[in-house]
């Protein structure tokens, strides 16, 4: 058995992430908005003296979100942190071997950036991303 976070995004799309990854969850969290930043990565986050890139899943991937959120999760990775929106607080959830099964063929978003999937009783396959890879996505030039 593995824990995981269960992390929704908005707009249908969920996934789940390592337990140990997350930080903190930021309600209200007080962004700060980027020009010329690109789509999906267009706010930051000051947090513990560091400019963090904040990731909105739903516009990174290209499909419409329903509206601005200032529910924002701090996760760390092992080249740092990174955060993402969410429109909900992260769920835990215990992930069994038996769970394991296939990426859907029509979620297409995730090729890359899932590493495994699990079958949720709730909300069916659901991939468990690599957050390593969706922030290096986005990471702010030096």
């Amino acid at each position: 058995m593995n824990l995981a976070w269960r992390l929704d995004f908005g707009a249908g799309m969920r996934a789940a992430v390592a337990f140990e990854q997350q930080i903190q969850l930021f309600h209200d969290a007080p962004l700060q908005d980027l020009a010329f930043a690109p789509q999906g990565a267009s706010q930051v986050l000051l947090w513990q003296g560091l400019c963090v890139p904040v990731v909105d899943m739903v516009q990174q991937r290209s499909v419409r979100h329903p509206g601005q959120n200032a529910l924002v999760g701090l996760y760390a990775t092992s080249d740092g942190v990174g955060a993402l929106h969410l429109v909900g607080p992260s769920v835990k959830v215990q992930i069994q071997d038996g769970q394991c099964c296939e990426l859907p063929d029509g979620q297409t978003n995730w090729r890359g950036l899932a590493l495994a999937c699990y079958w949720d009783a709730e909300y069916g396959a659901t991939p468990i991303i690599d957050l390593g890879r969706v922030f290096a996505q986005q990471r702010l030039p030096a």
